[in-house]
């Protein structure tokens, strides 16, 4: 009897250390902004100045994390003889050898967003061989569905990690290059629409611990978020432990609102762009917004060039979201700080004015107000 007892005890205090063990895992997230391998990165690979990982050799240390994940912008295809391009009328079209996802390895990424302006720019060929050469090194892909609806739903990327199982979607929320030219493929990228999301969303939930909602919105170089986007936000945190942003071209401004935190924009990880105007501020907001616009301006004037710079961000997560206490100081009760690491472009000159594209650390720490 005694020993059956003892034998009952043992296992009960094993279960329940298993419980709390279970309770405590967590599971860490770097965050990337854009990448984009074309234009002038490819002409500096290809004339033999650089190669891909050189872009990212000085900064594969932060990407020390459980999972890492990115925004890929460029689709890739034959650079040389490219495919059609589906709207002519666009400004810009993106195409990246795909020898260049020996970069994204060299990061370690597990999953990429496709749900950006430029996924589509080239006909299905681009697409498909997008996919296909991810697929192939095992980076897992999210914003992409198929079907000739503008609003379909998507499969999400679903990672299990210390236990813990994470759900990612993306979506666009631009016209040019997402929701006017959606219908003309089969394959493409999945555009926003609010019942299309929430649905997505709340069946996700069913199924896994964390949802993460990459969206590619907003207007190029704005830092305060319009009308639109706080509609989303109101709209999606509910359901939600993330909400991670990108297409502004310029780090934007991170919170929470309740358990959910809100990155509006991580810049251009590798997007090289020249003559880049400094941050733009909307101006359909309130007296004390616009006073806040001007503060921020002050701040950005020191940035040669807004677009070089970009952050990544590091999130702890557990089974009940986002883990807020992780990084809290004694000192600020109301502040939070977080892993969070600004990087910048440093164009290394070669010679007769070539130059390779280097990613390399400008700052580590940033604080984030907890709304």
């Amino acid at each position: 009897m005694l020993r059956f007892i003892i034998a009952a005890i043992s296992a009960a205090l094993m279960f329940a250390s298993y419980s709390i063990k279970a309770e405590d895992r967590s599971v860490d997230i770097i965050f990337g902004g854009d990448i984009s391998f074309a234009g002038v990165i490819y002409h500096s690979v290809k004339s033999g100045n650089c190669t891909y990982n050189e872009s990212f050799e000085q900064i594969t240390d932060l990407f020390d994390s459980d999972i890492a994940i990115a925004n890929l912008e460029s689709p890739f295809g034959n650079v040389e003889h490219p495919p059609s391009a589906i709207d002519n009328g666009k400004p810009v079209h993106l195409l990246a050898d795909p020898r260049a996802v020996d970069a994204l390895k060299l990061l370690k990424l597990d999953a990429v967003s496709l749900a950006n302006n430029h996924f589509a720019d080239y006909d299905e060929t681009s697409m498909n061989t997008t996919v296909e050469t991810l697929t192939n090194h095992n980076i897992k892909y999210s914003g992409v569905n198929y079907g000739r609806k503008t609003f379909t739903r998507q499969q999400p990327v679903i990672i299990k990690r210390n236990g813990i199982k994470l759900g990612i979607l993306s979506y666009c929320a631009n016209d040019q290059g997402c929701a006017n030219q959606r219908n003309k493929t089969y394959i493409g990228t999945a555009v926003y629409e609010s019942k299309v999301v929430l649905s997505d969303v709340k069946k996700l939930r069913k199924v896994v611990d964390i949802i993460i909602v990459f969206l590619h919105w907003g207007e190029e170089f704005t830092v305060l978020q319009e009308d639109f986007q706080v509609k989303v936000v109101r709209s999606l945190h509910p359901y939600v432990d993330a909400i991670i942003g990108s297409h502004q071209h310029i780090p934007g401004p991170h919170y929470y609102i309740n358990n959910t935190i809100v990155v509006q924009s991580l810049g251009n990880f590798l997007f090289p762009m020249r003559n880049t105007p400094h941050v733009a501020f909307n101006v359909d907001h309130d007296k004390g917004t616009k006073q806040k616009a001007r503060e921020m301006y002050k701040l950005t004037e020191k940035f040669k060039n807004p677009s070089s710079i970009a952050k990544l961000i590091k999130l702890t997560f557990n089974k009940k979201g986002v883990v807020r206490d992780k990084h809290t100081t004694s000192i600020l009760k109301l502040v939070l700080v977080i892993n969070i690491v600004y990087i910048y472009v440093n164009e290394r000159k070669i010679q007769h004015g070539k130059y390779c594209v280097i990613k390399t650390i400008k700052t580590v720490m940033a604080i984030i107000i907890v709304m």
